[in-house]
């Protein structure tokens, strides 16, 4: 093996997400306005957009240090 692991993981199965409803053809359709989906095209923004909140409330931290915050401040699943 490598020996490296992953720090942060980001969920891709079963993602809450909001769809569109004006256009019943359309990929991201549902008529209650919300979906389950799948994938990391969906758990990727997720992640930043916790990075980003990160930031904002702690301005200033190298990147170490938010990295740090990730890895730590978590809810396991399993």
């Amino acid at each position: 093996g490598v020996g490296l692991k992953p720090e942060v993981l980001a969920v891709g199965v079963g993602v809450l997400t909001a769809g569109q409803t004006s256009t019943p053809a359309g990929a991201v359709y549902s008529a209650t306005g919300y979906l389950t989906i799948q994938g990391t095209s969906f758990s990727a923004p997720i992640a930043a957009g916790i990075l980003a909140n990160l930031k904002s409330m702690r301005p200033g931290l190298r990147a170490a240090e938010y990295r740090s915050l990730l890895a730590v401040s978590y809810t396991h699943l399993t």
